[in-house]
C-alpha cells in the first residue's frame, strides 16, 4: 500500500465549490504540505466551460453526509428550500493546468468528480487539447443522475467522449481512461 508519506515528487490539487468545506481542506492541505507535497486546494471553486463565475448548489440537507446532493445544477436534492445557490468562482480545465504549470513532460492523474462540471468542462478541454495533452491518467465520474432526461447525453454522451479520447491526439498521450 502506498502511504503518502512516501511519495516524491507529488503534487495535489483540488476544487471543490462548497464553501463549507473551505476550512476542512486548508488543514488538509496544510497536512500535506508538512509532508513535503506541494498541495493545493481552491475553495470555494469549480470548473467548468470557462473561467468566470457559476452558480452552485448546495444541498443543506445532507450536510451530514458531506452533502452529497450539491452541484452545479438545480437538482432534485439541492431545491425545494433544502439547499442554497452560491456564486463561486469558475475555471476551465486549460486555465487549471496552466495555473498548476503542468507540463507535458508531468505525469499527471486526473479524477474528475465535478458533481456536473464534467458536462461542462470536458467538451472544450478536448476540443482546445488542454484535457488529452496534460493528462496521462483520467478517471471520470459522469453524473447522469442529475438531469431527467436526455440534456445531458447531448451534452456529454458516453459514446460521444469514447469517440473523443479515441482520436489520435488523446491515443498519443492518454495512457489510461475510465468512465464511471
Amino acid at each position: 500500500r502506498m502511504e503518502l508519506g512516501n511519495t516524491r515528487g507529488l503534487c495535489i490539487a483540488g476544487l471543490d465549490g462548497n464553501p463549507a468545506f473551505s476550512n476542512k481542506l486548508k488543514a488538509r492541505a496544510a497536512e500535506l504540505t508538512a509532508r513535503g507535497h506541494q498541495t493545493v486546494f481552491l475553495v470555494p471553486t469549480v470548473i467548468g466551460a470557462s473561467d468566470g463565475n457559476m452558480s452552485f448548489y448546495v444541498d443543506e440537507g445532507t450536510r451530514k453526509y458531506n452533502f452529497w446532493g450539491s452541484s452545479l445544477f438545480s437538482n432534485r436534492w439541492n431545491r425545494h428550500g433544502r439547499g442554497q445557490k452560491v456564486t463561486v468562482p469558475s475555471y476551465s480545465l486549460k486555465t487549471v493546468f496552466s495555473g498548476l504549470d503542468v507540463r507535458k513532460k508531468d505525469t499527471v492523474i486526473l479524477h474528475m468528480n465535478a458533481e456536473g462540471g464534467e458536462f461542462l468542462a470536458i467538451p472544450p478541454a478536448i476540443d482546445d487539447g488542454s484535457l488529452c495533452k496534460y493528462s496521462d491518467y483520467l478517471t471520470l465520474d459522469l453524473h447522469y443522475t442529475y438531469f431527467r432526461g436526455t440534456k445531458a447525453k447531448r451534452v456529454l454522451s458516453r459514446e460521444q467522449l469514447a469517440l473523443w479520447l479515441n482520436t489520435s491526439v488523446c491515443k498519443t498521450h492518454l495512457r489510461s481512461w475510465v468512465v464511471w
